[in-house]
């Protein structure tokens, strides 16, 4: 059968549920049941943020997708159609989740493509709530099994620019560095003026314009009011001693509000680690630069971290990589800090369902008495580190290849440059990509 008319088989969906229905875990559980019981022939969802590499891609695929770029209309009756075997969504919020709810009901299948920052390649992750990871765990397998000491020269720069070149610090100064040249801030400012313009004219058409106006006047106000409350409580002193580092994730995020577990709330989740350590050993907190100003990272927000003498909470122009170095372990719920730690040699617990936690030298815990005693044993006994240089580079890159032998080529999304993703020559690598994975769940 040609591949063109096989695609009738996947249903593709996109979205964000509207802010009326839009809950956290583990509230959304319920909510989940109950959407699905209340719209049992349509449930509804509203665009909120779609990624345009993957327009492009479903354009340039066969009509026979169904794909929906403003609405998942009637679910459950495409669902129940015998020539669906599954849905892809590319986003993972609560109208992807009542979707997953409905395939897992059906025995279906439902695909993710996950982005990966270090690597222009991306991934198809089969389950939503339970992931297994499994490509990744068999290609990592094959590696260290067969001794594998050899390495493409695109494992090997990734390697170099984490362990030797300050990735982090790349990756942070690469917005300074590109607003700094005229061409791109030209760009920017011609998008910023696009925008604007785009939402009042979508308030005046539909909705109430003078709200929506004053809407976007107050969150102007209440952004400005977050930065310069962030920038008097934050310190730019890294404190002596002994020390945990935890960085802070985007959040709403399903890698936090979905595969962290019970800690999706992080404030909270420090705050009870906090509580539990010894005198001598503090939390160094940073924040994802994404997130300054943001409206749920209000001064509200803060108030329970900044109750404890034990917490400092640094700005986040310290360079990440400095922190590591100096921290006694790193804590994170699924960030990718603690695959740039593991790869330089220091103690990580990981408490979300990530990929790299299935690797060796990472500790797993999902639970606050467990990662507790991590961290006492740590602290008290020490971690062994790689003997030498030559066998923590062998682990490292042997890790970074059994990545990229599960991925596909193509970068999702790029959010310093987002001119790289909808390249077309992206766009057909990432078109590529999706039309392979396919072919596993189509006859």
């Amino acid at each position: 059968m040609p591949i063109n008319h096989s695609f009738k088989k996947v249903i593709s969906l996109q979205g964000h549920i509207s802010k009326l229905l839009y809950t956290s875990l583990p509230e959304s559980t319920k909510q989940v049941k109950k959407f699905e019981q209340e719209h049992t022939e349509c449930l509804i969802a509203i665009d909120w943020s779609i990624d345009r590499a993957f327009q492009n891609i479903h354009r340039g695929l066969s009509e026979s997708i169904v794909f929906t770029h403003q609405v998942i209309d009637s679910i459950r009756e495409i669902i129940q159609k015998d020539n669906v075997v599954g849905a892809m969504s590319e986003k993972l919020f609560l109208p992807q989740r009542v979707t997953h709810y409905i395939l897992a009901k059906k025995g279906k299948k439902h695909i993710l493509p996950i982005g990966d920052r270090f690597f222009k390649r991306f991934y198809f992750e089969d389950g939503l709530n339970d992931w297994h990871w499994i490509k990744i765990r068999e290609k990592y397998e094959i590696i260290f099994s067969s001794e594998q000491k050899s390495f493409n020269d695109e494992v090997t720069s990734v390697y170099n620019k984490i362990v030797k070149e300050k990735y982090k610090k790349i990756f942070s100064d690469n917005r300074a560095s590109k607003i700094r040249k005229t061409t791109y801030f030209s760009k920017l400012i011609a998008r910023s003026k696009k925008r604007i313009f785009d939402n009042i004219y979508s308030e005046y058409l539909f909705g109430d314009f003078k709200t929506g106006i004053k809407s976007k006047v107050v969150n102007r106000i209440t952004k400005k009011r977050n930065i310069k409350y962030y920038n008097q409580v934050t310190s730019s002193t890294i404190p002596e001693g002994k020390f945990i580092l935890f960085l802070f994730h985007m959040q709403p995020e399903y890698t936090v509000d979905g595969i962290a577990y019970d800690f999706y709330n992080q404030v909270e989740f420090i705050a009870s680690i906090a509580k539990k350590l010894p005198a001598d050993v503090s939390i160094v907190v940073k924040e994802n630069p994404r997130m300054i100003g943001a409206k749920n990272r209000n001064p509200e927000y803060y108030t329970e971290l900044l109750r404890h003498p034990n917490i400092v909470f640094l700005h986040h122009s310290i360079d990440a990589h400095e922190l590591i170095e100096k921290s006694a372990l790193v804590l994170t719920l699924t960030g990718t800090v603690g695959l740039e730690a593991l790869l330089l040699g220091k103690p990580v617990i990981v408490v979300g369902n990530i990929f790299y936690r299935f690797f060796d030298r990472i500790i797993f815990a999902s639970k606050i008495d467990d990662i507790l005693i991590n961290i006492k044993n740590i602290l008290e006994n020490g971690f062994d580190g790689f003997s030498n240089k030559e066998t923590q580079e062998l682990f490292g890159k042997r890790v970074l290849q059994s990545f990229h032998d599960a991925t596909y080529p193509g970068q999702m999304y790029n959010g310093f440059n987002p001119e790289l993703h909808r390249d077309p020559k992206n766009i057909q690598l990432l078109k590529d990509g999706f039309m392979e994975e396919m072919k596993k769940y189509i006859s």
